[in-house]
């Protein structure tokens, strides 16, 4: 994203990913592992990634801006 999304947090946990349609589950054994620090997915070698398929991520988030009272 734009500058804005440096203080987004991904939810841990929060996240679903389907490729081609198909849901996909969280794992190092299964579908793909997900760094909620960076954002990044990586996929196993069980799922084929090439230039024509299709990806969503639906996930939460907050933003890491806090308010401060003095």
């Amino acid at each position: 994203g734009g500058t804005e999304s440096r203080d987004i947090i991904i939810l841990s946990g929060s996240e679903q990913v389907w490729v081609n349609g198909k849901m996909l589950t969280r794992g190092s054994n299964r579908d793909y592992i997900i760094d909620y620090s960076s954002g990044d997915i990586i996929f196993t070698p069980k799922i084929i990634i090439d230039h024509d398929t299709d990806i969503l991520v639906e996930y939460q988030y907050s933003n890491n801006l806090m308010l401060r009272i003095l």
